[in-house]
């Protein structure tokens, strides 16, 4: 199984009443699963492997607080399982490190998303408005 996904974008609002966000652009996502035979332990395994290349984050000004990172996770697990002697799976990740120079106002912006967005309480303006969106998920 392969799956590609091309340049996948998430905004994210400082608020729900703020012009200002973050946009993470996920860039080309690509995830893979093969069956393959480990030698050393002559098990089956079911190996995912999801790749996210080119990944950048920006501010509403156009600020570019990382560019093009790169993510390799690797997921194996047995087909069956082996009992407490062997792992139920096995996760290896490969990322880069990161040099990141924030402003003061790139830094009012992150701490705003944080606890301006994510931490404001939902607000029910309609029970009939909020139930269709709850068929809609």
């Amino acid at each position: 199984m392969d799956i590609l996904i091309n340049n996948p974008r998430v905004v994210v609002p400082k608020s729900s009443i703020s012009d200002e966000f973050i946009s993470l652009d996920l860039g080309n996502i690509s995830l893979g699963s093969n069956f393959i035979l480990d030698e050393q332990s002559n098990l089956e395994l079911d190996k995912k492997i999801l790749n996210i290349k080119n990944m950048t984050l920006k501010t509403s000004d156009d600020d570019t607080l990382i560019r093009n990172i790169d993510i390799d996770i690797n997921i194996s697990s047995p087909l069956e399982y082996q009992g407490p002697s062997y792992p139920d799976f096995d996760i290896k990740t490969v990322i880069p490190d990161v040099a990141v120079h924030l402003s003061q106002k790139q830094i009012g912006l992150i701490l705003g998303v944080l606890f301006g967005n994510l931490g404001e309480t939902p607000v029910l303006h309609d029970k009939d408005e909020f139930e269709k969106v709850l068929n809609i998920i």
